[in-house]
């Protein structure tokens, strides 16, 4: 069954941080996810984001993480998220 949610979302909030939001159906718990990240398009890597909030309403679970924010050594960082059937 396709999730009628909206797809991963990325957000700027009122103190700048960059907060990547998405949402599963409960019922769908055949399906995995990672988050990944990448200097370059080359080299994906599992990523450990800070999770700010993580809901559960109408049969929907949502999860708020943090990116970390650009440094000088790392000015420019992309992201993915990898989703699979178990």
């Amino acid at each position: 069954v396709p999730s009628t949610e909206v797809r991963p979302d990325l957000v700027v909030d009122a103190e700048g941080r960059a907060i990547l939001r998405f949402s599963r159906p409960l019922a769908r718990d055949d399906a995995g996810w990672q988050v990944e990240g990448a200097r370059d398009f080359a080299a994906w890597q599992p990523e450990m984001l800070t999770l700010l909030d993580r809901r559960v309403a109408g049969g929907v679970e949502t999860f708020e993480f943090e990116l970390p924010a650009p440094t000088a050594v790392e000015p420019r960082r992309w992201w993915r998220m990898r989703f699979w059937v178990r």
